[in-house]
């Protein structure tokens, strides 16, 4: 893992992202001939810009998902505390591409229930166990989850012209701490 500032939550959403690859696509550096180490792949920024770049690497014939991306704007709570944490309500999708001539049930098995899903619960897991985060049990983390046939068929403004299956996750009240705790920086070291 990387020793980035866990102060910023992009970094510590990249070293999550990071692990999850590590458990979903564990064939990093092994044989350079195979596929793997890849994926999910990770995005952050507005909606529109994570859009354009999905655009650019479509273009550029690269890979693209499972994507997981965390929307900027970033909400957080500050002022509300004089403790060594910050609180956030980040708002993170994920996506796998899906056919256009897959019907609901079809995606539900395809998308969600083999890719989604899974990716969703080491998210899950990935929040609850991280040390940068001060989240009590996994199944204690608030957020509200969007199961959404068609995303890149649906969205108004930021439309991706391809067919994809996501979930939409909106957290409220995650606590991330302030400064690199002594558990943080060893979890950069790991």
């Amino acid at each position: 893992m990387s020793t980035p500032n866990k102060e910023y939550f992009v970094d510590v959403f990249q070293d999550m992202i990071d692990h999850i690859v590590e458990i979903y696509d564990p064939i990093i550096g092994v044989d350079p001939n195979q596929t793997g180490g890849e994926k999910p792949y990770a995005l952050y920024g507005s909606l529109k810009a994570i859009v354009q770049e999905l655009i650019e690497r479509d273009d550029k014939k690269l890979n693209n998902y499972p994507l997981i991306a965390l929307i900027l704007d970033l909400e957080e709570n500050a002022g509300t505390t004089l403790s060594n944490e910050y609180i956030i309500s980040p708002r993170i999708i994920i996506l796998e591409q899906t056919k256009k001539e897959f019907y609901p049930s079809e995606r539900i098995t395809n998308s969600f229930k083999t890719v989604l899903y899974p990716l969703y619960n080491l998210l899950l897991d990935e929040i609850s166990l991280n040390p940068c985060l001060n989240t009590p049990h996994r199944d204690l983390i608030e957020h509200k989850k969007t199961d959404r046939l068609d995303w890149g068929t649906q969205q108004a403004n930021d439309k991706l012209n391809e067919f994809l299956d996501g979930i939409d996750l909106r957290f409220t009240n995650l606590r991330v701490f302030k400064q690199l705790t002594e558990n943080c920086i060893l979890q950069a070291n790991v």
